[in-house]
């Protein structure tokens, strides 16, 4: 029909026309394979699937007793609090037959584990960053470190995508949200602890996943907003910080639900760029007041705005 006008382009205009599908179509993703355009159905459920093996002593201990024996059962998501709370070894995934290996692993998942091991936040305040989304956060095998923990969230469809893939959907959700987290394998297993508090929210919203499947499908996507920055020269940052509806457009035109998260993504964004702490703070309040429904004054001040003051710049 004249869309490929030469065969010089034609995979670059494939690629194209798969993203150009991807965002049209709301029921699901396209991508180019060797041998054409691949469509995945998105299939939405409430239902969350996950592995899991009783464990106990030290963590060479618990790694001993988790290659086989898993279980699995279909929960919903706000069940997996009580697992965090106690002394497992679970994952997202299925294990064939319930052995834990690479060549094992049997379909999607409904939910990610992020595993945070230097946090910009403590558990509490990244709680609070993830109000809008269903999840669970608990600390891991240091019961007294609030930097380090483990953040459980809902996806809002199944999501099965090879190894390479997988790692590029879940660096695309950890940059999505300001994180920095483990690319883990699909095989990793994670470990919950007796007595941990679990901070949880169930009666928000799953995470979109459409987005960071089509980012996972594009293998250029290798590198995080920061490294990014970090190759701006001084005017490129200047001619950003002076433009900052445009820049900062994800969080200005933040849609309903989504505004927590993007209030502290802006915020470190800014702090990246080279912003002072008073440019963070007042670019923070500027973009709260832009909103037709704009986030309470007090939680505003009580939550972001005083960590930022705790940040050193």
């Amino acid at each position: 029909m004249g869309y490929i006008t030469s065969t010089s382009n034609t995979s670059s205009k494939l690629k194209d026309l798969a993203s150009l599908a991807s965002s049209y179509d709301p029921t699901g993703v396209y991508k180019v394979t060797d041998t054409g355009i691949e469509y995945t159905k998105l299939v939405k459920t409430s239902d969350s699937g996950v592995s899991y093996v009783e464990v106990s002593g030290s963590k060479d201990d618990r790694k001993i007793a988790c290659s086989k024996n898993f279980n699995y059962a279909v929960v919903e998501f706000k069940t997996l609090a009580r697992m965090l709370s106690k002394d497992f070894a679970y994952s997202p995934f299925k294990f064939k037959n319930g052995a834990r290996n690479k060549a094992n692993i049997e379909g999607g998942v409904k939910w990610i584990a992020l595993d945070i091991d230097d946090s910009l936040y403590t558990d509490h305040q990244m709680h609070e960053i993830l109000q809008d989304y269903n999840h669970h956060i608990a600390r891991t095998s240091d019961p007294n470190n609030p930097y380090k923990f483990r953040i459980l969230l809902e996806l809002d469809s199944m999501v099965d995508l090879g190894d390479k893939e997988y790692k590029a959907f879940i660096k695309s959700i950890a940059d999505y949200l300001g994180l920095k987290v483990d690319l883990l394998p699909k095989s990793q297993i994670y470990f919950s602890y007796s007595g941990r508090e679990v901070l949880s929210v169930i009666d928000k919203y799953p995470l979109d996943t459409k987005d960071h499947i089509m980012i996972a499908y594009d293998k250029s996507y290798n590198s995080s907003s920061t490294e990014v920055i970090d190759k701006y020269t001084s005017k490129q940052k200047k001619a950003l910080i002076d433009d900052p509806l445009n820049t900062f457009s994800y969080a200005f035109e933040a849609p309903e639900g989504k505004g927590s998260v993007s209030l502290y993504r802006a915020a470190k964004h800014a702090k990246d760029l080279g912003m002072s702490k008073e440019e963070v703070i007042n670019l923070v309040r500027d973009i709260n007041s832009y909103w037709a429904r704009p986030m309470d004054i007090t939680r505003l001040e009580n939550t972001l705005i005083n960590q930022i003051e705790g940040w050193s710049f």
